[in-house]
């Protein structure tokens, strides 16, 4: 588990958060499968679970917010992809982005 604070579109590398991201750590993983990324057997992957703590506006402190992630990979710093996270979320304390200084109190 890690606390990481951000504000809005904000661009963080994995490894600024944890070495549990790094390429060598998964592939030293006990339930390494080297045949998990098709077409690439030195690359490694994983899953994360990122849950907001709380969202603060100049009037309102939202507990638990919805937020949304992009993941960007770049293989010998020239080949780059982005993909958007998979979409299974609960959030019922508001919308994704709220349109108001006090959200959607």
């Amino acid at each position: 588990s890690r606390e990481l604070t951000f504000y809005c579109w904000d661009r963080i590398k994995l490894l600024d958060i944890s070495n549990v991201f790094a390429n060598e750590y998964l592939a030293a993983h006990p339930e390494n499968d080297p045949l998990e990324v098709v077409g690439a057997p030195s690359l490694e992957s994983g899953w994360i679970r990122i849950n907001g703590a709380a969202a603060s506006s100049s009037a309102i402190t939202i507990p638990d917010p919805a937020f949304y992630a992009v993941l960007v990979e770049c293989v010998n710093g020239n080949r780059c992809g982005a993909d958007l996270p998979f979409e299974l979320c609960d959030q019922d304390n508001g919308d994704l982005l709220p349109r108001h200084v006090l959200g959607d109190q």
